[in-house]
């Protein structure tokens, strides 16, 4: 049987957190599901403090992805990707705006040095 939020949220108000976690035991990724449902559950008014507390067990960061933004100071490698249409390498690099103070939409110049990529 397919588990669904809905489904978790049936059984944690009938059932409590010990059938939600019968339920989930055998999911690969559970957190999202049981987040999505404690969410739909808290708009309506119901207590779901433990089930955001189990939820969160399966969400490691929090449920976001990837590495946090770089903050001044640090140093990170990044693999060159390559552009499946034109075949051009270019890199993925986050512009945390408390780093480098741009907007969206914002223009940037970019000098390309020997082994080094500057933002100006």
């Amino acid at each position: 049987m397919r588990t669904t939020s809905a489904n978790i949220s049936v059984k944690f108000l009938t059932s409590g957190i010990d059938g939600v976690a019968s339920l989930v035991e055998d999911h690969k990724n559970p957190g999202p599901l049981v987040a999505a449902a404690a969410k739909s559950l808290a708009d309506q008014g119901v207590d779901v403090s433990d089930l955001e507390s189990f939820a969160a067990s399966f969400l490691s960061n929090g449920g976001k992805r990837g590495k946090p933004a770089p903050k001044v100071g640090d140093s990170r490698d990044y693999k060159a990707q390559r552009n499946k249409t034109t075949g051009n390498l270019f890199l993925n690099v986050p512009l945390p705006s408390d780093v480098v103070e741009v907007m969206a939409g914002d223009s940037l110049t970019v000098t390309f040095e020997d082994g080094k990529i500057v933002i100006c």
